[in-house]
């Protein structure tokens, strides 16, 4: 079936439909939605195209063989590269561990609740107190924050609306009774002082 022309064309198409969809959502959104999870939903119908040609091949176990180790060192990049690992993990047991177990970690929700929130959250332990941050919360804060000595902000803003979460969670903390402590790229730790 992979080899008939109509297939080819069936495969091709939508092997391609996945990033070109992704990139339609972007300009639509005004936002980048690509990510290897997304992307991923592209593989299956590319292998076929792939499987196709490599079945036409002469030497298609060297081809083979040659796709398969590709394959590996790839796999094997994405498990080992700082550049494929999520900071926002890091970042948590940064803040986790400046916070304390009595303190507070303030997280920037982002608009699909998953990237920060949900990364942050896996890397923290389950008796860490969390409070994900919405754009505008910057006056709910306070309340949320009133039974804590120190709050620790993870810093890592993946999208337009966690950045503008940001700028609450540090407008909940400047001034008043919280005074700033230790900061490093990804979290910043106050400490109440009232």
């Amino acid at each position: 079936v992979v080899g008939t022309a109509e297939a080819r064309l069936l495969f091709a198409l939508m092997a391609v439909a996945t990033p070109v969809g992704l990139l339609a959502l972007g300009v639509v959104f005004n936002n980048t939605p690509i990510e290897l999870r997304y992307v991923s939903f592209a593989v299956p119908p590319a292998m076929l195209l792939v499987a196709g040609a490599i079945a036409s091949v002469r030497w298609r176990g060297v081809v083979l063989g040659g796709v398969l180790g590709l394959q590996a060192l790839a796999i094997a990049g994405l498990l080992t590269r700082a550049e494929t690992s999520q900071p926002q993990a890091g970042a948590a047991r940064a803040a986790f561990a400046a916070a304390g177990a009595d303190g507070l970690v303030l997280v920037p929700y982002g608009h699909d609740g998953v990237g920060v929130l949900s990364a942050v959250v896996s890397a923290l332990p389950d008796a860490a107190r969390v409070l994900a941050v919405r754009v505008g919360d910057a006056g709910k804060l306070g309340a949320g924050m009133a039974g804590y000595s120190r709050v620790a902000l993870v810093l890592t803003g993946l999208d337009w609306e966690s950045r503008a979460a940001l700028f609450d969670m540090e407008a909940a903390v400047a001034g008043g009774c919280w005074r700033a402590g230790a900061r490093g790229a990804d979290v910043a730790v106050f400490d109440r002082e009232c």
